[in-house]
């Protein structure tokens, strides 16, 4: 897979082993940038014309991106997250007969429940239908567990975690960070990322002037020329 714009020399190419990073030296180009991929990932023409391509085949970006344009806020709770958590969960309970059956058993016993309930106020009230498993884990409210107070490294690791295991095909976008954490933190997010083989775009107008081992940096300079750079 790369990233491609017109407006520049050079392609950003994805790698398994490898993350990328987007270095816009310019503040105004770096917030063009994070503009045209907050865009494309609600499905609306970006800013910069970027695209992302597989082969000569253009990628829907709404089915790829994953974008944290907030780190320090991150909610791991978002809707991507939870819709890949539910889905995962009925694909394990069809995948078992008998929690299936199980399932189907309880989800008709409550809606009989309800039936009784209902008669005894009223005779013409709608009992409703046998709840779905995704409805259900919906309305009960299940959701990954972790504390307010977790820091910034804390959950970029666990989504890097939810992504490998539920959303493997997503690439995680994460904006303006490197000015906000040590160098340390910085290499250890990176790595992290290669050792899940997640697929990883920073992108910052800051960045470790070192290169991490596995990361291929696209640099743009405030001149709108633009070099690959490779650890």
């Amino acid at each position: 897979m790369i990233l491609r714009n017109v407006s520049f020399e050079n392609d950003l190419e994805f790698r398994d082993d490898h993350v990328c990073t987007i270095l816009a030296e310019s503040a105004g180009l770096f917030a063009s940038i994070v503009q045209s991929m907050s865009a494309m990932e609600e499905g609306v023409k970006p800013v910069e014309p970027f695209v992302f391509l597989e082969g000569e085949n253009e990628i829907d970006p709404k089915k790829l991106l994953l974008l944290v344009t907030d780190p320090f806020h991150l909610d791991l709770n978002c809707k991507k997250n939870l819709t890949a958590l539910y889905a995962r969960m009925e694909e394990n309970l069809t995948a078992d007969p008998e929690l299936r059956s199980e399932w189907d058993r309880l989800s008709i016993l409550a809606c009989g429940i309800t039936e009784k309930v209902s008669k005894e106020l009223f005779a013409d009230v709608d009992p409703g239908h046998e709840l779905s498993f995704v409805s259900f884990l919906k309305e009960s409210g299940v959701r990954f567990d972790f504390s307010p107070s977790s820091t910034f490294k804390d959950r970029m690791l666990r989504l890097m975690d939810i992504t490998a295991e539920l959303m493997p095909q997503r690439l995680i976008v994460c904006c303006n960070i490197a000015g906000y954490c040590e160098e340390s933190t910085w290499f250890e997010l990176l790595k992290y990322a290669c050792y899940l083989k997640v697929h990883l775009l920073v992108i910052d107008h800051k960045m470790p002037e070192k290169l991490y081992e596995h990361e291929i940096r696209w640099v743009i300079h405030e001149n709108f020329d633009d070099e690959i750079k490779k650890g």
